[in-house]
C-alpha cells in the first residue's frame, strides 16, 4: 500500500512539468506569430501553465451554410484559414456584428464572443466555444490542418486579467485549456489588438 501511495504521489509532483511540456511543443508560436499577444502580458512563461481543463466542442449553435458567400463579403479578411483552405476559425462575426457603412463597416459590439469552426469537407459550421467579459479569445492560428491555438485572457479572483491558451483539435472535436499560475503574470495598460482587425476600416471599435 506505501509503495502504491508513494508512487502515486511520485506521479503528481511530474504532472505540471508534463503539462508545461504539451505547450513547449508550441513554443515556436508563441516566438513568431504569437510574441506580439505574450508581450502583452507581464512575466510570460510558458512554463508557468498548466492544463484546467478538456472539454468538447460546444456544437451549440449551427451556422447556415447557404450564406456563406454573403459571409464571405463582410468578414473573410477578419477569418483564419487552415493552410489547405479547408476550414476557418472565426472569432468575432458574432460580437462585432458588422454592417456596411461607406467604404469600411460599423461595429455593433456584443460584450460576449461566440467562436465559430467552419469545415467546408464535413459542412460543419458550428460554435466551438463561447466567451464572456471576463473570458475572451484574442488571437487564433493553426498549427496545421486539423489543430489550432486559441489565446485569450481570462479574469482571476481579484479581477485581474491573465492569459489562458487552448489548443483545439478538429479530428477528436476536443479543446485542452490552460491556465497561467504566475500571479504576477498580467495584462498590460495597452490590450492586445489583432493585426487582422487592421484589414478592413471598422469603425466603433
Amino acid at each position: 500500500m506505501k509503495l502504491i501511495v508513494s508512487v502515486f504521489f511520485q506521479m503528481m509532483s511530474f504532472l505540471p512539468l508534463a503539462q508545461a511540456q504539451n505547450l513547449f511543443a508550441y513554443k515556436h508560436y508563441f516566438s513568431n506569430e504569437l510574441m506580439d499577444w505574450t508581450l502583452s502580458y507581464s512575466n510570460f512563461k510558458l512554463s508557468e501553465f498548466t492544463l484546467a481543463e478538456t472539454r468538447p466542442f460546444d456544437h451549440n449553435n449551427p451556422q447556415d451554410l447557404n450564406s456563406l458567400k454573403s459571409f464571405y463579403s463582410i468578414y473573410k479578411p477578419l477569418l483564419t484559414f487552415s493552410k489547405d483552405s479547408n476550414r476557418f476559425i472565426d472569432i468575432y462575426s458574432y460580437q462585432l456584428n458588422l454592417e456596411k457603412k461607406g467604404t469600411g463597416f460599423l461595429a455593433n459590439v456584443d460584450i460576449d464572443q461566440a467562436i465559430y469552426l467552419f469545415d467546408k469537407k464535413t459542412k460543419y459550421w458550428d460554435r466551438i466555444y463561447f466567451g464572456t467579459p471576463a473570458n475572451s479569445i484574442d488571437e487564433v492560428i493553426w498549427t496545421n490542418n486539423t489543430q489550432f491555438i486559441l489565446v485569450g485572457m481570462v479574469a482571476n479572483k481579484r479581477g485581474l486579467n491573465t492569459p489562458m491558451i487552448i489548443v483545439g483539435n478538429v479530428v477528436n472535436k476536443t479543446m485542452e485549456i490552460y491556465r497561467n499560475t504566475d500571479t504576477t503574470c498580467q495584462e498590460r495598460p495597452v490590450r492586445y489588438k489583432s493585426p487582422k482587425l487592421k484589414k478592413i476600416s471598422i469603425e466603433g471599435l
